[in-house]
């Protein structure tokens, strides 16, 4: 059954090398989304987290797009993590240059992270359960890279790599630096939502 799968994805990509090498998938008025898990390193702290990554794009054309990126915290590696709860949120401008099936570009995003501390994190084990930290709502950075590599006209296979820049302030042992370096890559839909003129 797997084998089966393999090679259908495999004859799936060498149709798509032979009749769409010249064809440019993400044109103007081109929509693209797409919903995956994200591991992610804590450049201030070692450890790693998991999210939900989820992106919206519109393409203006084949250079120029606008793009939101969204993460939603799911867990960490470490045995206490420092979040407690996140959420961060990005849209800004993404610059393209396609060249047959591969689509490489780059994006700078403001945006705004909702992170909660856990507050164990310090390492402290008290008697009776701590108080929950409050919400920090945190202005933030994005400055993400990626690839795109298109096997129709309706879908690619893609990676990121987004940097993250955040502080949060407001709480116990604050300030924290909580950049941290997010890896995305999964399959992607596009579609054409009016045609050129």
């Amino acid at each position: 059954m797997v084998r089966t799968g393999i090679c259908g994805i495999a004859l799936l990509a060498i149709t798509s090398f032979s009749y769409s090498q010249d064809e440019i998938y993400k044109g103007a008025n081109t929509i693209e989304g797409s919903a995956t898990i994200a591991p992610s390193l804590m450049l201030n702290r070692g450890e790693s987290n998991y999210y939900i990554m989820a992106y919206g794009e519109y393409h203006f054309s084949e250079k120029l797009s606008l793009r939101s990126d969204n993460f939603f915290f799911v867990d960490s590696d470490a045995e206490v993590p420092f979040f407690d709860d996140a959420f961060r949120s990005y849209f800004g401008v993404f610059v393209h240059d396609q060249k047959g099936n591969w689509d490489k570009y780059i994006g700078f995003q403001p945006g705004i992270s909702l992170l909660r501390k856990n507050p164990y994190s310090d390492g402290i084990q008290p008697f009776s359960p701590l108080p929950d930290e409050p919400l920090s709502v945190v202005p933030s950075l994005s400055l993400t890279v990626g690839t795109s590599f298109y096997v129709w006209k309706y879908f690619n296979f893609f990676a990121n790599l987004s940097y993250v820049n955040s502080t949060m302030g407001g709480i116990s042992g604050g300030p924290h630096r909580t950049d941290e370096l997010i890896l995305s890559a999964g399959l992607s839909f596009q579609v054409k939502v009016k045609k050129d003129n």
